[in-house]
């Protein structure tokens, strides 16, 4: 049972996954939001670009298999943090309101429960973070 279930990770993980570095563009909301950020939550980063391709972290991954790239990247992850586990969205102001649903609808279908719409600037991991639980 455990080779089928490493086998099956090995698979996904290369049938699922585009190896590149994250050529994309993403003009964040404003807000004036400020939050008080604890950096022993873990979470992943998700990032939507202006040309509608989705990421997580660095990698380009196919929204239908977001939610079975999730489930890889969770793997690493002990039982206790799993409860607090994030997944930090930062998506172009520019794309459609249906792109994210369907990708809000992968991250349920992975088991994560905690949605951070993140806003302002892209770089700044002190401000513009609206909770969505």
């Amino acid at each position: 049972m455990i080779k089928i279930k490493c086998c099956l990770v090995f698979m996904l993980y290369f049938s699922a996954f585009v190896c590149v570095k994250a050529q994309c563009t993403i003009e964040l909301p404003d807000s004036n939001l400020e939050v008080n950020y604890n950096s022993l939550t873990p979470f992943f980063n998700v990032k939507v670009c202006s040309n509608e391709n989705v990421y997580i972290e660095d990698t380009l991954v196919e929204i239908e298999n977001l939610a079975d790239s999730l489930f890889v990247y969770k793997d690493g992850i002990s039982a206790e943090l799993m409860l607090r586990l994030q997944i930090h969205l930062f998506a172009d102001k520019n794309v459609k309101s249906s792109l994210i649903d369907k990708i809000k609808s992968q991250i349920t279908r992975a088991h994560i429960y905690t949605l951070m719409y993140r806003t302002n600037n892209i770089e700044d991991v002190m401000q513009g973070i609206f909770l969505q639980a």
